[in-house]
């Protein structure tokens, strides 16, 4: 589903079939000028660990790319489902963290 307003563009994707908002593979993103803000993602719990997750996370870097943004940003706070402290997860993906906010900047 996409939405467009003034300000941004929000873009959002949730498995078909799937109501719930956790435990479900969905992500959702909104674009703001040349920045692509990527609200939240997540994986159902059987596709975890299988690399699907870095998959998603290119997907989405190319499609901020294919709509003209020069950077992604999140927030870093908390824990992957796996443990992992997500700011770590992000700077494994090749981010840079800065307190709460994991970004990178495409060239």
């Amino acid at each position: 589903m996409t939405h467009a307003t003034e300000s941004g563009i929000w873009i959002g994707y949730r498995k078909k079939g799937l109501t719930k908002l956790f435990n479900s593979t969905h992500f959702d993103v909104n674009i703001i000028g040349n920045t692509f803000y990527l609200l939240s993602i997540e994986l159902e719990t059987k596709d975890r660990g299988k690399g699907h997750g870095k998959s998603l996370y290119k997907i989405l870097e190319d499609i901020a790319k294919q709509t003209g943004c020069s950077k992604i940003e999140m927030t870093a706070s908390g824990w992957t489902k796996s443990g992992v402290p997500r700011a770590e997860y992000m700077m494994s993906l090749g981010y840079e963290v800065i307190g709460y906010t994991a970004k990178k900047e495409f060239k």
